[in-house]
């Protein structure tokens, strides 16, 4: 019987970085209500710059590399406003984010439990989409 879950794409490598649980704050522009478990999609293009990919560690080298597909899943516990860059700089060791990046307002989705699982390839979406698993 399948289910429908909630997914939530992220680009590399800040997708496997969640995934392997060194990134535990994922930062968006808009806030969520959303509570509970969902799926990480890392998406199709990558983010570019050097400084990001300095977190990824060999090990985390062939999660790193999936594209437009599920690679894992978190459980969403909390909804951070950051209204300041000071607010932003607080959490910084868990989002990751260059805090030159920071233009407000920012919310942080707080990530716990990941989980990896194997790759499965599924087209992904701007926000929360649904994916039908088996």
């Amino acid at each position: 019987m399948a289910e429908i879950v909630y997914t939530l794409s992220i680009r590399q490598p800040w997708a496997a970085l969640i995934v392997a649980g060194r990134k535990s704050i994922e930062i968006r522009s808009w806030p969520t209500r959303r509570r509970g478990r969902v799926l990480i999609h890392a998406a199709k293009i990558a983010v570019t710059g050097p400084a990001i990919w300095t977190h990824v560690t060999a090990d985390m080298q062939p999660l790193s590399r999936h594209r437009g597909g599920v690679i894992g899943s978190v459980i969403i516990v909390e909804c951070r406003g950051y209204p300041t860059l000071a607010s932003f700089e607080e959490d910084a060791d868990a989002h990751l984010n260059p805090l030159d990046s920071y233009e407000a307002p920012r919310y942080g989705f707080v990530l716990s439990d990941p989980i990896e699982l194997p790759f499965f390839a599924v087209k992904g979406n701007t926000g929360f989409f649904q994916v039908e698993i088996a």
